[in-house]
């Protein structure tokens, strides 16, 4: 016993049936599928950080090549919408991937290259196009008008605002157009298509087509012997300087311009082919043309709540120049053009024009040829600007005179006025 071992021997495994020994092949090979499984994902990982960086990279090298496009941009205003040709890859874009009614395209390329230009006549475009639309739309089926429509048109209203932004009051009538929309859920289609073109015709013609009433206001503000003085083109304007002189009156029109658009231009032709004695000179003579002015007359684009106008870019220069002269600045403005907005400068809002238009002119050899070569060369044309309400005097609308800071009082009366009709 004492040359023998201490240790017990090891036990001896027990024999495996052969049930037992395919369900531990069977569990060994799941063992072996699953750490190659993991193996595998572990490269897709990897494969996929590796593609995620290819990304990255391919948008760094993006947003590089867009820096470089955009080196050109002031930055004051790079939060606005850039200027867009009709022929500019943003817009086949869109129209690859919308379906956009034949005669909106035709709109949109009108606002795009300024055939149409003017709040009032881009809101009547705007308006008389979509009239087409509506007749052209049939209700899906399981679906109705009232829903659809304005989900129909919502394309249509992108692609205009694509092509040039809208204006506000532009805005004011797609919102109109929308509610109206919304309140024919009880009629057929055929009636609620008839109901929406009377509502746009009477829209047309009680907000919009009311520049013979103002200019019955107007022409009271005019006497023999004026000499008034508006900037670029208004038709509230024109119409009341050719009431006035329908009314006998004698007075003179100063008509003040500026580039690179020159709508007053169209203004002179017009009153000069009525009769009426004009003078034309560009915005950086009005400090010498202002000791002979009267009145000054002013078309808008837009009044806002806190009083102040939104205008033809020039504009605030024009109404500050002649509050320096103690002359009274009255704006025509129909009330459709009143927004509740309050803006204190022309940077949060304001929409920028072709800065290859500043470029048009230009004598050879100058530095804005070829300006886009140029990383330390900027253009900026903007369209608008705003003039404070001191700068003001009062504000004649289809319902009366008034002082700028009544804007939110019209404003007031006209929604109790839509939700009474609702």
């Amino acid at each position: 016993e004492k040359g023998k071992s201490s240790q017990a021997p090891f036990p001896k495994k027990p024999k495996l049936t052969k049930a037992e020994m395919r369900a531990k092949q069977e569990r060994q090979r799941a063992e072996k599928a699953a750490r190659l499984g993991q193996t595998q994902q572990k490269k897709n990982q990897n494969n996929k950080q590796t593609a995620g960086n290819a990304n990255k990279s391919q948008k760094k090298q993006n947003r590089r090549g867009n820096e470089a496009k955009n080196d050109n941009q002031v930055q004051l205003f790079a939060h606005l919408q850039q200027y867009e040709d009709g022929r500019s890859e943003k817009l086949r874009q869109f129209l690859d991937s919308h379906d956009i009614p034949p005669c909106v395209i035709r709109l949109g390329l009108k606002y795009a290259n300024w055939s149409i230009s003017g709040s009032n006549a881009r809101c009547v475009a705007m308006l008389t196009t979509f009239k087409q639309v509506i007749a052209e739309y049939q209700t899906p089926e399981g679906k109705s008008l009232h829903r659809d429509l304005e989900l129909y048109i919502r394309p249509s209203i992108d692609f205009i605002s694509i092509c040039r932004p809208k204006s506000i009051s532009m805005g004011n009538a797609i919102t109109f157009l929308k509610k109206k929309i919304s309140k024919t859920a009880e009629f057929s289609e055929e009636k609620a298509k008839e109901v929406l073109h009377e509502e746009i015709d009477r829209y047309i013609k009680a907000r919009i087509d009311v520049s013979q009433f103002i200019a019955k206001t107007g022409d009271s503000k005019i006497v023999d012997g004026d000499v008034v003085l508006t900037f670029a083109n208004s038709t509230s304007v024109e119409a009341t300087f050719k009431l006035a002189r329908d009314s006998g009156k004698e007075f003179k029109v100063v008509i003040v311009d500026s580039r690179p658009t020159n709508e007053g231009r169209n203004l002179l032709q017009s009153l000069v082919e009525y009769g009426l004695e004009c003078c034309y000179v560009t915005l950086n003579a009005i400090s010498f043309i202002m000791t002979e002015v009267t009145k000054v007359f002013l078309g808008a684009f837009a009044m806002l709540t806190n009083g102040n106008l939104i205008s033809r870019v020039g504009t605030a220069a024009v109404a500050m120049m002649a509050h320096r002269f103690n002359i009274p600045v009255m704006v025509c403005c129909e009330t459709y053009k009143f927004v509740e907005r309050a803006q204190l400068d022309s940077i949060c809002f304001n929409e920028l024009g072709d800065p290859d238009a500043l470029v048009s002119g230009s004598p050879a050899g100058c530095n804005l040829q070829d300006w886009k070569t140029k990383p330390n060369l900027k253009l900026l044309n903007l369209n608008y600007d705003l003039t404070p309400i001191e700068f003001l005097s009062t504000v004649i609308t289809e319902v009366g005179m008034i002082p700028p800071t009544s804007v939110p009082v019209i404003l007031r009366e006209q929604n109790s006025i839509e939700g009474s009709d609702s």
